[in-house]
């Protein structure tokens, strides 16, 4: 059992949902969120008073549009020209800018009419600060170790700002492990066998698509490949629908609104309104739903929404969607040379895994091989998560039986830019990640271009195409000091170095002296006020948060006084019209406040719990 001062959790950072799970008794357990569910929205909202996570931020956003932020994990670790999120601007209701100095994005909040920016890397570090949190709370310790898990197909910057965002949230250990491999091992180890079983993960979740196939042998679970896309799962299919929808309202009242005109506020309204019923909608029919209702009373001009979407419908809007899951997956099967039939066990990981079509689609593919659906979706990667971190972190501790051997591979090949613009590999794809605690090292030795050189630009790249241009740059430097000699009398060597959380360092020799060490990790981008707001942000977060725990606990108070005088005003008639009148009167009117004011003063919360109890005492005094 894991030492209580010293608790690990696991967290499934989602990009629309995320689900957090811990350790008591040696079970894996999921931590409910503050509203009592088991996965916690991806959002976070800046009001005027407080800074809102998860559900409640997500309940606001109609109220706080523009300053609800979300798809963090889209953003994390892209440069803001990325074609990616260019495409995805104009689903978005926030503003998104560049950031000159790192050419990242940044979030644009304006809260009394003053200009906050924000890093991906800092919204996700307050959901996991919200994480950290709910679970301390539920452990009744303070927890400063996490096992994130990251979809495999996130490249070394994806994992690095990832990474970036646990440290910003408190967490002092972090350990980055790939979501399929952690579902596999939240299977593995529910369904223990020693006869050597290939499986294949196939998670779908709220935005990001991953296949991997594994060889589990008892608690032996080694990584064979992974392929996916990170920008492919349930909010594509919630686009989607929402514009389909919104087509269907203009044919049925022969208008032509361009719903897409983010920059009118009745407009933006209409959308995320239809968006919440069209998210609604998928779920339904991804559960034994057929049809389901969207009615939407005033969506736009007064006008009334009323549709019954089938589950035909979704299917054919989403078609070419689900169809490049199922193209992922045959090229992945292919690469390895593997038969569709040396595949034993088919497990099912991410929400969006749930929708009918997929399992149709699959069980098509595998000619009706059984599709393990036991362990819940939605819940998987977090529970394989925390069970990886309980392995390493006692890894000394644990008898032979109880250990889990994990053996992961690297999913790009690293490499890098000859004189000809060619990807020159030095790490290949597929190969096995190092032990825990130990790093690999691989070398290349080349000469400089000319002759005399003084110095050699290394630029580092990690993709599978054999021109760097359509691969992802990693990072470049300037091998400096060269001594000027023919260029065959120069020998410059890369090391590479990468450990089993995937990241990358890169050192240069030349003529075997060391003449350049970097890590290739984005967080060196950030200067250093950007590195002060990151923890000032935090601290502020954390202020914000106990401030807002404190008004929640007396906004309580006030409502359960409230109504007690309710509940006396009903049973009681000892009192005269005008005593009655009066009481009711003062408590309609605390109700209404309280409905009015979601984000109250403490000081004005204690006066109206002040006027509360003094109606209270009224009755009391009158024996009521």
């Amino acid at each position: 059992m894991i030492d209580d001062d010293e608790p690990i959790i696991g967290i499934d950072l989602g990009t629309t949902n995320c689900c957090v799970s811990v350790l008591k008794l040696n079970n894996p357990i999921i931590v409910p969120n503050d509203f009592g569910k088991r996965v916690t929205p991806s959002y976070v909202s800046y009001t005027q008073k407080q800074i809102l996570v998860g559900e409640s931020a997500k309940k606001n956003m109609l109220k706080y549009t523009k300053n609800t932020l979300y798809d963090s994990k889209r953003l994390i670790g892209r440069k803001y020209k990325d074609k990616v999120i260019q495409n995805d601007l104009k689903n978005w209701d926030f503003q998104l800018e560049e950031d000159k100095n790192t050419k990242k994005p940044v979030y644009v909040v304006q809260i009394n009419n003053k200009i906050n920016k924000y890093f991906p890397e800092e919204i996700s570090a307050r959901i996991l600060q919200k994480l950290k949190k709910i679970s301390s709370d539920y452990l009744g310790k303070e927890v400063k170790k996490a096992v994130i898990t990251v979809p495999a197909y996130f490249n070394n910057e994806q994992r690095e700002a990832t990474k970036k965002a646990g440290e910003i949230a408190g967490f002092k250990n972090i350990r980055i492990i790939n979501e399929p491999t952690a579902a596999a091992i939240a299977y593995g180890l529910e369904n223990l066998s020693e006869e050597e079983r290939k499986v294949l993960v196939f998670d779908l979740g709220g935005g990001t698509f991953d296949v991997s196939i594994l060889k589990i042998k008892g608690k032996k679970f080694e990584v064979l490949t992974s392929c996916g896309d990170s920008h492919l799962g349930g909010e594509d299919f919630t686009i989607r629908l929402t514009e389909y929808l919104l087509n269907q309202f203009n044919e049925e009242n022969n208008t032509n609104i361009d719903f897409s005109d983010k920059s009118n506020e009745k407009i933006r309204n209409a959308y995320n309104k239809m968006k919440n019923l069209a998210e609604d909608a998928k779920k339904n029919l991804s559960s034994d739903m057929i049809e389901t209702p969207v009615n939407i009373d005033s969506l736009y001009d007064g006008i009334d929404f009323d549709y019954y979407l089938t589950r035909g419908e979704f299917e054919n809007i989403c078609e070419d969607l689900f169809s490049k899951c199922i193209f992922i997956l045959d090229k992945i099967i292919k690469n390895i040379s593997l038969n569709k039939n040396d595949i034993d066990n088919i497990v099912l990981a991410g929400g969006s895994s749930r929708i009918p079509k997929i399992h149709e689609l699959l069980e098509k593919y595998f000619n009706k091989k059984k599709i393990f659906k036991t362990i819940n979706a939605d819940e998987a990667i977090s529970i394989g998560a925390v069970l990886v971190g309980y392995n390493e972190d006692k890894f000394e501790e644990l008898s032979l039986k109880n250990k889990c051997e994990i053996y992961d591979i690297i999913n790009y090949s690293i490499g890098i830019e000859d004189h000809e613009g060619k990807m020159v590999t030095i790490i290949p794809k597929n190969d096995p990640l190092p032990e825990r605690g130990t790093t690999k090292k691989y070398f290349k030795f080349f000469r400089p271009q000319n002759d005399y050189a003084k110095g050699y630009i290394v630029k580092l790249f990690e993709g599978e195409n054999e021109y760097v241009k359509n691969n992802n740059e990693l990072g470049e430097f300037s091998v400096i000091g060269i001594k000027p000699e023919k260029k065959e009398d120069i020998i410059i060597k890369i090391q590479i170095e990468i450990n089993h959380d995937s990241i990358v360092k890169i050192i240069a020799f030349t003529n075997d002296k060391v003449s350049k060490k970097i890590i290739i990790e984005k967080n060196n981008e950030y200067d250093k006020e950007d590195l002060k707001r990151f923890n000032l942000h935090a601290e502020e977060y954390e202020e914000r948060e106990e401030d807002r725990r404190n008004i929640v606990k007396l906004l309580d108070m006030l409502k359960n006084i409230n109504n007690d005088i309710k509940q006396n005003l009903r049973k009681c008639k000892s009192f005269n019209q005008k005593d009655y009148k009066e009481i009711h009167s003062n408590y309609q009117e605390i109700s209404k406040w309280i409905r009015e004011n979601p984000e109250p003063e403490k000081i004005e919360i204690e006066r109206k719990i002040q006027k509360a109890l003094t109606l209270k005492e009224k009755f009391i005094n009158k024996n009521i």
